[in-house]
């Protein structure tokens, strides 16, 4: 037990160093939208590359702050009945839940997410854009976002399944 505590601390480690160093692209991404209102609006010189690496930003950012969230329990929850159930019965509802729709369905992310970022690596993918970033690199946080995510999820239910089998509710 002392070892699954080890990785599952590991996996907390990991979502909140994640979460936080990502939430710093909020910054750059205010930074560089005050630059482009700037030129556009003070020069009359709009920026043909604001958009695009803003939306590739806040992509990137949805997808590597989600485990960190998961970990702060901050994903949307609907709590009108939930919050009247006893913690058994709250630890029987999250266990199924978790198993059906966290880990099966982010591992079918995780999987899809990866076959379209092999995808676009394989053909080194660009936007259609004047611009044309590539999207190579922002499409392989799909697939990494998602792994941290189901790393926390997998967190969770082992942390419940241990809380139910000792009797902790």
């Amino acid at each position: 037990m002392e070892k699954l505590d080890k990785v599952l601390e590991a996996i907390d480690s990991i979502s909140e160093w994640v979460g936080k160093t990502f939430s710093y692209a909020l910054l750059i991404i205010m930074c560089i939208v005050l630059y482009d209102v700037i030129m556009r609006r003070l020069f009359a010189r709009p920026t043909s590359w604001v958009f695009e690496i803003s939306f590739m930003l806040w992509g990137a950012y949805f997808l590597m702050v989600a485990g960190w969230t998961e970990l702060n329990r901050g994903h949307l929850s609907i709590d009108v009945f939930y919050s009247q159930f006893p913690e058994k019965v709250k630890i029987y509802i999250d266990l199924i839940f978790y198993l059906i729709f966290w880990l099966l369905w982010t591992g079918v992310l995780v999987k899809g997410g990866f076959d379209f970022a092999l995808k676009s690596w394989g053909m080194l993918e660009h936007s259609q854009t004047s611009f044309s970033p590539p999207l190579y690199p922002m499409k392989s946080f799909i697939p990494l976002g998602f792994a941290i995510l189901w790393l926390q999820c997998a967190a969770k239910f082992i942390r419940d399944l241990r809380k139910l089998i000792k009797g902790e509710y």
